[in-house]
């Protein structure tokens, strides 16, 4: 059994390597655009995600820290086996930088396949996430909420979500046919309609 497999995925998002590494590297900023996350900020550090009711938290360790550039943490996947998480962050010009994500130490074993796929392309949605994050919002606190229960909401109605009544120009648009497990407020949100975002 081999645990050679490795899933990387590589975005490009606006920022200077300092500003990206706030949001990839620190509690704060992981929160922002992925689950809320605790990070000790140094090597050896815990790290600590918490995916909400039903999921539980991931605990893991910060193996590497290097500011701006280049973080590991390790975590756990499939019957307690150890997966690595590494990222770089290199400075491109005009004021963006390539965020590369390497996830190491799947097992090549059919029971691992599905771990494996579903790391692979929710990183994809996840970077997509924090490439986002970096362009509307970098640098905010935000606040995660769990919805828990499909609602039978009219496409028009946003059920007295906080979104729709602070008049945040990106609220999520619900129908009956949608389910959103999380939605993000973030402070400040209200400030976006002045911006013009």
């Amino acid at each position: 059994m081999s645990s050679d497999r490795t899933v990387e995925h590589e975005i490009e998002v606006p920022g200077t390597p300092e500003q990206v590494w706030q949001a990839i590297a620190t509690g704060q900023g992981i929160t922002a655009w992925f689950v809320p996350t605790k990070v000790e900020e140094r090597a050896g550090g815990l790290m600590e995600l918490d995916f909400g009711p039903g999921v539980g938290t991931a605990s893991g360790t910060v193996t590497v820290w290097e500011p701006p550039t280049r973080f590991v943490h390790l975590g756990s996947g499939a019957a307690g086996h150890p997966v690595a998480y590494e990222w770089h962050v290199e400075a491109r010009s005009g004021g963006t930088c390539v965020v590369r994500l390497v996830a190491s130490g799947f097992v090549s074993d059919a029971d691992w396949q599905a771990e494996y796929d579903s790391t692979a392309e929710g990183w994809k949605l996840f970077l997509n996430n924090l490439r986002l994050y970096l362009v509307h919002f970098a640098g905010q606190r935000c606040a995660s909420m769990l919805v828990q229960q499909l609602s039978e909401l009219a496409a028009d109605d946003h059920g007295g979500c906080s979104r729709a009544r602070s008049g945040c120009p990106r609220r999520r648009q619900w129908d009956s046919r949608s389910a959103c497990q999380t939605r993000r407020r973030c402070a400040g949100a209200s400030n976006a309609s002045s911006r013009g975002s």
